[in-house]
């Protein structure tokens, strides 16, 4: 446990580590069902951030190396509610409220021949001034697959029906060992 500690927030040195490496950076220039990192290097840790402009409706899942198996399972609280489990789901993570943006952020232990695990937090923004919180969800995930690495990391609409990702949506990926 201590290596995976060192490893995931060490900023270089000791545990074989060094600095954040950027995997990926993609913005969406038009409307789109999904914004995809592309392929990026395995490493045994990553960092994902998400900026999410939806056009309407909760929809939104993740899916990692095009995998839509009932590989995935989570468990989230909204805004400091009790926890709610899903097991045997099809994506790693989903937005849970009705918000139109929201910012996503997610530390993934990414090691080869163990299941990936994922922590994650989600502010949902629906309003704005002062005195408009935003929702909180936090989220645990795991994908149960045990060889390989993350090398893909799509954010996508589970319904086209509910609108698409709108201009300015972005996903940034970085990873360490």
């Amino acid at each position: 446990m201590t290596d995976c500690i060192q490893g995931a927030f060490s900023s270089g040195g000791g545990g074989g580590g060094g600095a954040w490496t950027e995997l990926a950076n993609v913005t969406l220039t038009g409307t789109a069902a999904e914004i995809d990192s592309g392929t990026i290097t395995g490493t045994n840790f990553l960092r994902v951030f998400a900026f999410i402009k939806q056009a309407s409706s909760v929809s939104d899942l993740m899916e990692f190396n095009g995998s839509s198996s009932a590989d995935y399972s989570y468990a989230y609280s909204d805004t400091g509610a009790s926890y709610v489990d899903a097991v045997d789901r099809n994506f790693v993570w989903r937005n849970v409220d009705d918000f139109t943006e929201q910012c996503f952020v997610a530390t993934i232990f990414n090691k080869e021949d163990e299941e990936k695990t994922m922590i994650s937090s989600t502010a949902e923004i629906n309003a704005t001034g002062s005195g408009t919180a935003s929702n909180i969800i936090n989220m645990v995930s795991k994908w149960d697959i045990t060889s390989g690495q993350i090398t893909q990391i799509t954010i996508k609409r589970e319904n086209s029906g509910k609108g698409l990702l709108q201009v300015g949506t972005q996903l940034v990926i970085l990873g360490r060992d």
